[in-house]
């Protein structure tokens, strides 16, 4: 009997990890196959990720049902199912219609719908149904007898919830580092099909497996009781809690991804890496179910919070490593405090798909909140500190150990006193340093933590800490180079809008150098100097490479014909001359009204030659103009540091050179602080037989006065032969990079390989 108990396990186990995995596989996968479609926008990620919490909670709600009905009729049904899914994915799935003129979110809702969402409906729903049949199965197994003893937990469904968690963290970080460097997606879809159809097998195995267990089968087999605590019923307050508990870590993570990826570095890597922490979370918490140290967990994590909160209010972003670890940090606080109070919360195994219904409920809500309620309610991440101060509540119990007591509202109040403080003391904190700004935080901060073992008492000091948000970014913050750290430097937003594509903020910069900027998330996408708003700056100076790819083209050619992708604040139309034509390619309305609006930027009421924005991906864009258009073509199009990757790809650049008139050039912006780019330049080129030059300004060269605000970077121009590129060979522009790697295709690339490890601080 023993063997056999293992060998029902380990069929199980194989069977949940499995499906587990693909489940979180094939997310990322079909991420990044829409991706080419949106202009590369990160919050393809976020909506994904909501439709996949949907479909889960929906795979959970029928798995309820299905668990319910017994005998080979329900089996049947679900292997229909599974079926179903497999059919819809071999001959629909990952086929897109064109988004057109729908709004992105619903159109990627739309398009998972009608691709993928059957199949990840029948695994979404196999996890909790496993659990339930494994439990079943267990009845019909009796204890050995030399096994009086045997451990509870070697016959406990809910561990099985740390095999499926294990098995979804290795498909989520299997794609990035194994799957996607090493297979282009056809082949990726082909194996992720070939893979379902062995969940489908051992799913179906597993269902065979519990066929005719019973409740009284235990009995009389003389198993021991599963659950180690007494039947209970389940109350309207249990279920609250239960979707509450999901709710928190799930928001939270959604919001640690946005706000590291928008607001401290947009490194491609930080939209797995939470996720994975947040499915540890469980996995810790489920492994050992009601034995985690609620009291201790519930302290520490408020601390690690009170730190994540220091840092919002002080606008850390260096150093980068230490920011990211301690957001993580706090997210993995705030998941273990909620996932421990679940598991130690759980029902008996009659009753687990029940349990997994209102926690898939509460996820699907945190996805709700994030991608579609905070973006219409915030024009920032607001969502960010809101979800941390929430997280402080998660240690609040209403037993007999509660943190409410008659005095809890003294720290808030405290808190709060000091505060009104800081306010009023800002504007001469500022004007003394960083070192009194810190101190400024840094005191109600201290008070703050005062309460750390009180969580009800914690949580409004938190929450009024967030809403406070601190004394304001310090000055030179963010600054280009030669205006940065200048204690007379004084930044004013004013303009912050929140769109599908990113968040974008236009401030005013009041110092040495006056200026106005356009920034997306960390990058500064544009500078406009007050006393010259037409004059181009930043990555575009005259003397930058981009300067030096228009002064051979306006020699060689009396009239040009320009396609720029991405138009930012317009810089690029300062080199157009009365004679020539510019296209810009801007996919995302909010920045185009950016541009276009002249009491902020005047770059495009000032052009001289004709001006043109159309609203279109960039790539679409260009393969849907006339061979041979244009003179020079412009990439600039990259959404913070993210790069959309269908720009860089193979087939991408085939359609550039087809849209070149005879001697054309493209120019290619690559300038980046987490991915290598040159190379995939280089590798490009080199499969398509064309030549190509890159210019890396690492210290730009001298302009004629400090006022102009010339930034660093990286351009590349492309032709068709090397004599289309016969000045910037002459100006000593080397010949592009290529390691030897593989060229990206729409198929095939390889983000994780051109990370750069040695990160800026």
């Amino acid at each position: 009997m023993p063997e056999r108990t293992a060998r029902s396990r380990t069929l199980f186990t194989a069977a949940v990890a499995l499906s587990a995995a693909l489940l979180f596989l094939v997310e990322p996968m079909t991420a990044r196959g829409l991706l080419p479609l949106l202009g590369g926008s990160p919050t393809v990620w976020t909506t994904a990720m909501l439709f996949f919490q949907v479909v889960l909670l929906a795979g959970y709600l029928w798995a309820h049902f299905i668990a319910t009905r017994r005998g080979g009729l329900a089996l049947g049904v679900y292997i229909g199912v599974l079926v179903t899914g497999a059919a819809v994915v071999m001959f629909r799935g990952w086929k897109y219609p064109d988004p057109g003129g729908t709004d992105p979110r619903l159109w990627v809702l739309g398009a998972l719908a009608v691709s993928v969402g059957p199949a990840f409906f029948a695994l979404a729903s196999a996890g909790p149904l496993l659990q339930r049949w494994f439990a079943r199965a267990q009845t019909r197994t009796p204890a050995a007898p030399d096994e009086p003893h045997r451990s509870h937990r070697s016959r406990d469904p809910y561990t099985l919830y740390a095999a499926s968690n294990a098995g979804s963290i290795a498909g989520l970080l299997g794609y990035p580092v194994l799957v996607e460097p090493n297979m282009g997606l056809q082949t990726q879809h082909r194996a992720w099909i070939a893979a379902y159809i062995i969940a489908g097998v051992l799913i179906s195995a597993c269902g065979v497996a519990a066929l005719g267990g019973r409740a009284s089968d235990r009995r009389s087999a003389g198993v021991e009781p599963m659950p180690d605590r007494p039947p209970r019923p389940i109350t309207n307050r249990d279920r609250l809690l239960w979707i509450a508990l999901a709710f928190i870590p799930s928001s939270f993570m959604l919001g640690t991804t946005a706000y590291l990826s928008t607001d401290v570095a947009a490194f491609p890597l930080l939209w797995v890496v939470p996720l994975t922490v947040y499915l540890a979370t469980f996995i810790v918490a489920f492994a050992a179910p009601g034995r985690l140290p609620l009291g201790r967990l519930s302290r520490y994590g408020s601390l690690v919070l009170l730190f994540a909160s220091a840092a919002l209010l002080l606008h850390a972003k260096h150093p980068l490593p230490l920011v990211v670890l301690l957001h993580l940090s706090a997210l993995a606080a705030a998941g273990l405090v909620c996932h421990a109070r679940l598991a130690a919360s759980r029902p008996e195994a009659e009753r687990l798909t029940e349990f997994y219904v209102y926690v898939s409920l509460g996820g699907a809500l945190g996805g709700v909140f994030n991608a579609l309620a905070a973006p219409v309610l915030f024009d920032s991440l607001a969502e960010y500190p809101a979800i941390i101060a929430l997280a402080a509540l998660a240690g609040v119990r209403s037993d007999a150990d509660s943190s409410w007591t008659r005095r809890w509202w003294l720290a808030p109040a405290a808190v709060g006193l000091s505060i009104l403080a800081a306010w009023r003391l800002t504007p001469a904190m500022h004007a003394a340093g960083y070192a009194a700004l810190l101190v400024l935080v840094g005191t109600p901060l201290v008070v703050a933590a005062t309460a750390i073992a009180r969580p009800a008492a914690f949580a409004p000091c938190l929450a009024a800490l967030l809403i406070w948000g601190g004394p304001g970014e310090p000055a030179g913050a963010g600054q280009p180079e030669s205006d940065a750290g200048s204690p007379r430097a004084r930044i004013e937003t004013e303009r912050a809008v929140r769109t599908f594509f990113g968040l974008h903020r236009v401030e005013l910069v009041r110092g040495p150098v006056p200026h106005r900027r356009l920034l997306n998330g960390t990058t500064i996408h544009g500078i406009a100097l007050l006393d010259r708003p037409a004059f181009p700056t930043g990555y575009y100076h005259p003397l930058g490479p981009i300067g030096e790819v228009f002064k051979r083209m306006d020699n060689a050619r009396a009239a040009l014909d320009v396609a720029a992708v991405g138009l930012g604040i317009g810089s690029i139309a300062a080199y157009a001359r009365p004679a020539d034509r510019f296209t810009f390619f801007e996919i995302d309305p909010a920045v185009t009204r950016i541009a276009e609006d002249p009491a902020l930027f005047r770059f495009l009421a000032e052009a001289e030659g004709d001006v043109v924005v159309r609203a279109a991906d960039g790539r679409l864009g260009l393969a849907a103009s006339a061979p041979g258009s244009f003179d020079l073509i412009i990439l600039d199009a990259f959404s913070s540091d993210a790069i959309p990757v269908h720009l860089l790809t193979r087939e991408a650049f085939e359609i550039y050179l087809g849209r070149l008139k005879p001697g054309g050039v493209i120019a290619v912006h690559l300038s980046n602080q987490y991915l290598d780019l040159p190379p995939v330049l280089g590798a490009i080129v080199r499969d398509l037989g064309v030549a190509a030059r890159v210019r890396t300004d690492d210290a730009p060269p001298p302009v004629p006065t400090e006022r102009d605000l010339m930034d660093a970077s990286i351009w590349a121009v492309v032709a068709r032969t090397e004599a289309d590129l016969d000045h910037a060979s002459s100006l000593g522009w080397p010949a592009a990079p290529e390691n030897g790697s593989k060229a990206w295709t729409d198929d095939y690339a390889d983000v994780f390989g051109v990370i750069r490890w040695d990160m800026p601080e």
